[in-house]
């Protein structure tokens, strides 16, 4: 197309095959995608404007999925692999993804996909749980083995195909997923989809301040990219919530960015949530009034197999959680676990000081008073500063420190001016000195240093 626009008035339908077919529309001309009518399709619908794509406040988009990218379509690998890359000879800079109407993907397999470099949503996305009997068609051999080659023609056993038609349900979450970066690919499966940013830009970006849901589903914000000299950034300042209501491992949601931020408006629902960076620093702060209401665990975790830990991470702020009943497992212990393994030594305190990873007392305060479980894994500890726990429901709170094995050096865990008061439910703290027993140079040991402890009942137990 020479533009691809939708008026306020108007409307714009896709009739297609089915739900899985792509209409894939690549505007030519230099003006931005202006989308303030309505768009509708049973099918896939892809919209690639290197000049951007803008849906606006009161816009409306029902489609079986949508991809909407600053990218070229570069070639499809088959039928269910996609490759994008920016368009060659594209003179200007590239446009802005933006949101500011309501989406909705009702689809097989349904998505909506939104990739640029600055991708933003401030309106309403939605992803639906899809579920659909119908017949299904095939053939086999009827030999011993259902080999095909033993149907061929004239072979002397008689074998012979076999037609058949039986009843199948089809099931597929939704999905939803904003990426800032250059290259990517799209991989297509039946009940799932697979975005990988091949290519970061200077300053990729990705901002939610509206309502990201998906049903039986999963959400991602990525900004990762493969460059680890150019910095990202995700931030979230709205609600996202992958609900968890029929279909068995649904309910999740990644964060993938060297830096992340929580605005006081952040409203995360999921059952699992995972944060990564592209060279394992997670930089995360998260304003007062931010929440985080997770059911099962809150995963900080390395971008690839091949790293064992995460080398460095920085946490601050405050966080809450949402008061909600199906989230609470009615004990006086929340079922959700934090885990964080680190390749550093861990300091927290009130303020950073050093080039250790840091955790700020007040962050750690607030993460034992929304979970049921922190474990910690890291070379050392120095603990310091207020860690006040104020704890969901009254309910335990369990904070677990893990020194990692050590032959050469002797690890330590230190409480040194720390002031720990639980306010609300029981506090207990275990530690495990994993390398007592290898530490060659010095004693490994556990200190409590002119600290007050506040457990409200609670325990703590310092194992070596």
């Amino acid at each position: 197309w020479e533009s691809f626009d939708i008026g306020k008035q108007n409307s714009v339908e896709f009739k297609q095959p089915d739900s899985t077919a792509i209409a894939y529309n690549r505007v030519m001309g230099g003006n931005a995608s202006q989308i303030q009518g309505k768009l509708q399709a049973n099918g896939r619908v892809f919209l690639a404007n290197p000049n951007g794509v803008i849906i606006t406040k009161g816009a409306e988009i029902n489609v079986g999925s949508l991809l909407a990218t600053t990218k070229d379509l570069e070639k499809i690998s088959n039928s269910n692999n996609f490759n994008f890359t920016p368009r060659k000879n594209h003179k200007t800079a590239e446009g802005k993804i933006i949101n500011e109407g309501k989406i909705v993907a009702n689809g097989e397999n349904a998505f909506v996909v939104l990739v640029g470099n600055d991708v933003e949503n401030k309106g309403t996305i939605e992803a639906k749980y899809f579920k659909q009997e119908k017949k299904v068609k095939g053939r086999y051999c009827n030999s011993s083995w259902s080999d095909p080659n033993d149907c061929r023609q004239g072979n002397p056993w008689g074998f012979k195909w076999i037609d058949f038609e039986r009843d199948e349900t089809i099931e597929s979450p939704g999905q939803v997923v904003l990426g800032a970066g250059g290259k990517f690919s799209l991989e297509l499966d039946t009940t799932s989809i697979d975005l990988d940013i091949e290519e970061n830009t200077v300053n990729s970006i990705v901002k939610n301040s509206g309502s990201i849901i998906t049903e039986d589903g999963y959400i991602e914000l990525t900004a990762k990219g493969k460059n680890e000299l150019i910095n990202n950034l995700v931030n979230n300042d709205g609600l996202l919530q992958a609900d968890n209501v029929v279909m068995s491992r649904s309910g999740k949601i990644t964060l993938f960015s060297d830096d992340i931020k929580f605005g006081k408006n952040s409203d995360i629902q999921a059952e699992n949530l995972t944060i990564k960076a592209k060279k394992n620093e997670i930089n995360l702060n998260a304003e007062k009034g931010a929440k985080l209401t997770i059911k099962d665990s809150i995963d900080f975790a390395v971008s690839s197999y091949l790293d064992p830990a995460i080398k460095k991470v920085n946490l601050s702020g405050d966080l809450s959680r949402e008061d909600k009943n199906y989230y609470d497992d009615g004990s006086k212990k929340l079922k959700t676990k934090v885990n964080l393994k680190l390749a550093d030594n861990l300091d927290v305190g009130n303020k950073k000081v050093g080039e250790n990873s840091f955790i700020s007392s007040n962050f750690l305060g607030s993460l034992l008073g929304i979970s049921g479980e922190v474990n910690l894994n890291a070379h050392n500890f120095d603990i310091s500063g207020d860690i006040n726990i104020d704890s969901y429901k009254d309910t335990d709170s369990v904070l677990l420190l893990n020194t990692q094995l050590n032959y050469t050096n002797p690890s330590y865990i230190r409480f040194n001016k720390a002031n720990i008061d639980t306010k609300n439910g029981r506090l207990f703290i275990a530690t495990d000195l994993m390398d007592k027993h290898f530490a060659d140079k010095g004693i490994s040991d556990i200190k409590i240093i002119d600290s007050k402890f506040n457990f409200n009942n609670g325990a703590i137990v310092l194992g070596r």
